[in-house]
């Protein structure tokens, strides 16, 4: 088949690695792929003028952490894209309301399929705005009816990574456009660290674009950490992303490093400095930094109650609850760490193991293209 993927990067941020990874997948599937960035494709000085004005309005105005104002045209004309190649399937990915206009999806002669990234653009102007959330903002919500998604132009199906993303899309039974669940791919390493750390000394990693982005978490991990600490473990914590030097913490017991952002080139390296990923980010759909880790063999303690669930089992990570700060969830948080520390190795193999089984570009080609077929046939 012949696939348009459209998406907001395919350069920077989890939004490309989780869009290069679809693509991949297509493309192993046999599948032939058209990508159109919107990053790569704001190039001129006009265009990049236009969207700064938007982006300035979003947030200085409205107060919105995502796309809610249009007031130019969008970075990419659908119906004229389609015209030109002409595809059998128009593929989303991250889109936001600057990249295309929602209104064109009812009007093109091809069946449409997005992979969500978070609620947006079909909860209002948020990326995880539950209900009642935006019920404050009738300005930006007036702007985002009107410029950017009326709740009347659906794709055909809707792919969300998570059951939990999912369950999420379904609290507005008024947006009835299908919803399909399909893990994110993640290509399994051939080289990657598979050192076993000593008995009592855990280096832990926490990843996040923005360190104290107040979703992620971060300030939860200390607690636990430092519970873990007083049971006699060397316990250090490394820690990747931007974060300011006045909000940098420190803490007695606990060896905290800050290596700042990273390129796609060093991951390797990367994953290489600690023994298990901390993701404690309560909304969250699937963060790449999870498959990737598992990818490299890496454990994975992680947010309950959020998309990691569909991810995470207990024989190569663990689910706790960071945001309830008691005993007990220490005491959890310990007794997963001693478990996966006293047989690292075999916690290991296993998270590769799912991602081989589960997660590879193979594995979701072949989802992607049972669901083509099916919504070819109906369409």
């Amino acid at each position: 088949m012949k696939i348009l993927f459209i998406t907001k990067t395919l350069l920077k941020g989890g939004s490309a690695s989780g869009s290069s990874n679809l693509i991949t997948a297509l493309e192993i599937a046999g599948h032939e792929v058209i990508p159109y960035g919107g990053y790569e494709n704001t190039n001129s000085y006009l265009q990049r003028t236009k969207r700064f004005i938007e982006r300035v309005i979003d947030h200085f105005f409205f107060d919105a952490n995502t796309h809610c104002t249009r007031l130019f045209r969008p970075t990419f004309e659908l119906q004229k894209i389609v015209k030109k190649h002409n595809p059998d399937i128009v593929q989303l990915g991250d889109v936001s309301g600057n990249v295309i206009s929602f209104s064109e999806l009812s009007n093109l002669p091809c069946p449409v399929v997005h992979r969500m990234s978070d609620f947006w653009p079909y909860h209002g102007p948020s990326h995880y705005a539950l209900p009642g959330e935006n019920d404050g903002r009738l300005i930006a919500n007036w702007f985002f009816k009107k410029t950017i998604f009326n709740g009347l132009n659906l794709p055909t199906v809707r792919v969300a990574p998570s059951h939990w993303l999912a369950k999420s899309l379904r609290v507005y039974p008024s947006i009835k456009a299908p919803i399909r669940v399909i893990p994110n791919a993640v290509q399994l390493p051939q080289i990657f660290p598979g050192s076993r750390p000593d008995e009592y000394r855990i280096r832990f990693g926490f990843i996040s674009n923005q360190v104290t982005d107040p979703r992620k978490g971060f300030y939860r991990v200390l607690h636990p950490l430092l519970a873990l600490s007083k049971q006699g473990f060397e316990v250090s914590l490394h820690v990747y992303g931007r974060i300011a030097e006045r909000e940098k913490t420190w803490c007695s017991g606990l060896d905290i490093t800050y290596h700042g952002s990273f390129s796609r080139e060093n991951i390797c390296e990367v994953f290489d400095t600690f023994d298990i990923l901390l993701c404690p980010s309560r909304l969250d759909n699937s963060p790449n930094t999870v498959c990737e880790a598992l990818s490299y063999g890496r454990p994975v303690i992680a947010q309950s109650g959020t998309g990691m669930d569909s991810y995470i089992d207990k024989s190569y990570g663990a689910l706790i609850d960071f945001w309830h700060k008691s005993d007990e969830v220490c005491l959890h948080f310990t007794t997963k760490c001693k478990q996966i520390i006293l047989d690292y190795d075999q916690f290991s193999c296993n998270a590769r193991q799912y991602v081989n089984d589960n997660l590879s570009p193979a594995v979701i080609g072949e989802k992607y293209t049972s669901l083509y077929r099916e919504i070819i046939d109906l369409y």
